[in-house]
């Protein structure tokens, strides 16, 4: 089974996680950019997008690798019931669960790289 579907969904999170990181240098800090309304709907929007690319991971060895039930309960909450969304917990998610992430994809994406798999 090929798994270039889900490299090309990865390569497309380390996009929004680049994203994030962007956000948060233009505003100086993670907590600067939640406190600003533009940053934080920025932010949420990437976050919503990770977790709605994760959802479509097929490769069950990359789905038990990946935080994709936690990312997409998470999206489920920004999307549909975004006025209640923690801020403290989104804060956390991107100090740690990110980072982590962005960490977990290279790696993943480095390995199927390395493999025949990884040649057109």
């Amino acid at each position: 089974m090929s798994h270039k579907g889900d490299i090309i969904r990865l390569h497309s999170i380390n996009k929004y996680i680049a994203d994030i990181e962007k956000i948060t240098d233009n505003h100086g800090t993670v907590e600067k950019a939640l406190n600003s309304l533009e940053g934080q709907y920025a932010l949420m929007l990437c976050i919503a997008q990770i977790g709605e690319l994760l959802n479509k991971i097929k490769a069950p060895e990359l789905i038990s690798a990946l935080p994709v039930k936690d990312a997409v309960a998470f999206r489920n909450v920004i999307v549909h019931n975004y006025e209640h969304v923690n801020i403290k917990f989104t804060l956390r998610t991107l100090k740690e669960s990110i980072p982590d992430l962005k960490d977990k994809i290279s790696s993943i994406i480095q390995n199927y790289e390395n493999t025949d798999h990884g040649q057109s």
